[in-house]
């Protein structure tokens, strides 16, 4: 929404506190209301005179709280759904911004004040990945729905009890290669991330050296990577199921990287240039989870193999 930003932003400078709201200027109705992201954040058992939250995990948390995060996780739960001339968007570390009819502002504001009721209810997020292939993996898909997706139709659910059961087991029945990501322990809305990378080198060019008459051909090196990156931020709902939101990139690297040779001058020997050539795919979703419920989702990647994701989420006793 165009006219966001020019309405917001007095606000801000006024000094306005949190949740304060005015009509917007279209004359359309629809409220601008500042929302102040400190009241979300849990007590900080490092800062003086604060006491320590019992059972806090440690070195487990690694999370941040940008606003726009926060605000692409939330407006999925907004209900009714935000519209093209709406907007919710955070602004900087520290605020969010809406846009929206009285009913919008109001689910809104039922999604902010349950989250901050459990600032401190610690999240366990479970995540794995599997690379099935297409055979095996057909077997698995009728227990899926099929979404259409810019890369082609992928699949995705959200089960429970049985069905959930039924899903996990079809998977480790798939008997392919499987990675269980490390325990993400986080704060609701706040942004937490893990990755499994292999870096590595490659020269992508070369620059020239003049020193007295001569040339000198000196490499530039860069680095690309393959493996996972997964990111997810999550919120306590207000019927008390969690809304999560996750986001999995995956890339693969041709070994060995493919070779150019060339040559820079004349009188020179011709050196190679390292062209690499990655592909990959982007997972992404937003469920709401009850205890026992299993989130899936599946793409196809270049090779035909399927990335297939799974995801629980759970208070943290």
């Amino acid at each position: 929404m165009k006219n966001l930003l020019p309405v917001a932003l007095p606000l801000l400078f006024a000094g306005l506190a949190s949740a304060q709201k005015m009509n917007a200027a279209d004359g359309s109705g629809r409220i601008v209301q500042v929302f102040d992201l400190h009241e979300l954040r849990p007590v900080d058992p490092d800062e003086p005179d604060q006491p320590a939250k019992p059972g806090l995990p440690t070195g487990e948390i690694r999370a941040t709280s940008p606003g726009q995060h926060v605000a692409d996780a939330l407006r999925r739960f907004v209900d009714p759904p935000l519209g093209a001339d709406d907007d919710l968007r955070g602004l900087g570390s520290r605020w969010l911004v809406m846009l929206g009819s009285p009913e919008q502002l109001a689910s809104f504001e039922r999604l902010w004040r349950a989250a901050q009721k459990r600032k401190e209810d610690v999240v366990d997020v479970q995540l794995r990945l599997y690379t099935i292939d297409a055979k095996k993996f057909a077997a698995i898909k009728d227990k899926l729905v099929a979404v259409e997706r810019p890369g082609g139709i992928g699949y995705e659910m959200v089960a429970a009890d049985k069905q959930a059961t039924a899903i996990a087991t079809a998977l480790e029945a798939a008997d392919g290669d499987s990675f269980e990501a490390p325990r993400l322990a986080v704060f609701p809305l706040q942004n937490a991330s893990m990755s499994v990378k292999d870096q590595t080198s490659y020269v992508k060019d070369f620059t020239l050296t003049r020193v007295g008459d001569q040339a000198i051909a000196d490499p530039v090196v860069d680095i690309v990577w393959d493996g996972y990156s997964i990111e997810v931020i999550s919120t306590w709902l207000p019927d008390g199921l969690l809304g999560v939101s996750i986001d999995v990139q995956v890339q693969d690297l041709q070994r060995p990287i493919p070779k150019f040779e060339t040559t820079l001058q004349a009188g020179l020997p011709p050196v190679q240039i390292q062209l690499p050539r990655v592909t990959g795919l982007r997972l992404r979703q937003t469920a709401a989870l009850a205890k026992d419920s299993l989130a899936v989702l599946a793409a196809s990647k270049a090779d035909g193999k399927w990335i297939v994701a799974t995801m629980r989420a759970t208070a943290l006793k």
